[in-house]
């Protein structure tokens, strides 16, 4: 029979890389630099300089926060009914009408709206 030592308690630290921080900033779904500051502060064992932490640099996270473009205003709208109508036509769809038609068109007055 053999008697082993359970009193003993380890504690293993290893060294955060920048890779490690991106994978840390992935795997907490891509935390921004003030959230990773936190989880920082209150961890053990997650060591990383403040410096690490702002130059965490995420295509992912900027192709996320990018914008599109907005159309500028036309200026100008119908003054009066029937001056100005916008048209679509939407087919071939897969069910026939009751009259057999495969298409449908719709028509929008610019000056009602409707």
């Amino acid at each position: 029979m053999y008697r082993l030592n359970m009193n003993t308690d380890y504690a293993y630290m290893s060294d955060v890389k920048q890779d490690h921080i991106f994978l840390w900033h992935q795997r907490m779904g891509h935390l921004n630099s003030d959230t990773l500051k936190k989880l920082k502060e209150n961890s053990e064992g997650f060591t990383l300089s403040d410096k690490q932490v702002n130059n965490i640099t995420c295509i992912t996270c900027k192709e996320g926060k990018q914008t599109r473009m907005t159309f500028k205003s036309q200026g100008s709208h119908s003054s009066k009914l029937l001056e100005l109508l916008h048209s679509d036509l939407c087919g071939p769809m897969e069910t026939q009408s009751l009259g057999g038609g495969k298409y449908f068109l719709t028509f929008l007055d610019d000056y009602s709206k409707k």
